[in-house]
């Protein structure tokens, strides 16, 4: 016997898969509704500057829907006002493409970059806001504010790595300084500790002090002989040294004396010349002399011969 009430119960079947299809709908209308309150709740409080509470209200959404792009974007930008800057930018790289994404993650660094006072790792920084304005540029070209935050960065970097070579410089002077002055502090610290040691030896062992004291006593002696030795070699040199130089002038002064007495010889034999020329000569003109005398003798007698002639004639 075939149940009349089957299509009924049919139709029954449909009308409450409808009714509850209507009910879901209608559920994740109003569920999408309370969400989209909740953000514009969470928007008014971010901007009258509650951005804890603000923060509060993303997170809880977050957690209902961890893949929104809207809420990890307003969630960083949450932690980027109150300086959580590290989970600003993983919270940013979740969120949608804009130009706001990578001006806020460059800016983020940048920020990071001056409070670092180690100068490698701001320049670090520095370099990874550099990167996120360069990502930007790329995809938004007509973004001048990535641009102008590329160059003034890029700038600061310059800067920054210019001092740092300027550090290493002095650091490297001052370093060769150091070592000088650690040198002499070692030189004087080992020179110290010797004389310590030595003071520690002397005080430990008085009976090698005397012993010592004998023994340089002994190679004092010793060294006392050898010089006097040498003193006397030295001066048995310096006297033979003597007598060598006074034969020398000995012989010297009979090599004068010779040639002395050969100038004198030379000029007894010149002087004796020049008296024999000179005798010659004094002879000479004596016999010039006798000669014109005897000249003008015979003159005088053929005058006075000539004269006893003319009387005797007037005479006879």
């Amino acid at each position: 016997m075939k149940n009349k009430y089957l299509p009924q119960n049919k139709y029954l079947l449909y009308l409450a898969f409808i009714l509850t299809v209507l009910i879901i709908l209608s559920g994740f209308k109003a569920y999408n509704n309370r969400l989209e309150r909740d953000i514009q709740a969470a928007n008014e409080l971010f901007q009258e500057g509650k951005y804890i509470e603000a923060g509060e209200i993303y997170r809880n959404l977050l957690l209902k829907k961890p893949e929104d792009e809207r809420l990890n974007y307003n969630l960083a930008t949450v932690y980027y006002k109150t300086g959580g800057y590290q989970e600003a930018l993983e919270f940013f790289q979740k969120g949608p493409e804009s130009p706001e994404k990578y001006l806020l993650m460059g800016n983020i660094c940048y920020e990071k970059g001056q409070e670092e006072l180690d100068p490698v790792e701001k320049i670090n920084l520095y370099q990874e806001a550099l990167q996120y304005y360069r990502e930007g540029m790329v995809n938004f070209p007509r973004e001048i504010e990535l641009k102008y935050n590329y160059e003034y960065v890029r700038e600061e970097l310059e800067k920054v790595q210019e001092e740092m070579e300027e550090q290493m410089e002095q650091s490297s002077g001052g370093q060769e300084d150091n070592e000088d002055e650690d040198g002499e502090n070692q030189d004087d610290s080992s020179s110290q500790q010797e004389d310590f040691s030595q003071e520690n030896q002397d005080e430990s062992n008085p009976g090698e002090e005397e012993k010592g004291g004998e023994e340089g006593d002994r190679e004092q002696e010793l060294d006392n002989q050898e010089e006097n030795k040498q003193e006397e070699e030295t001066g048995n040199e310096g006297e033979r040294q003597e007598e060598r130089q006074e034969g020398k002038q000995e012989e010297e002064s009979a090599g004068t004396q010779q040639e002395g007495q050969e100038k004198e010889g030379q000029d007894r034999e010149g002087s004796r010349e020049m008296e024999g020329e000179k005798s010659r000569e004094e002879i000479l003109q004596i016999l010039k002399m006798l000669e014109a005398e005897e000249e003008d003798s015979l003159k005088n007698n053929q005058s006075l011969y000539q004269g006893s002639g003319k009387e005797e004639k007037y005479d006879w």
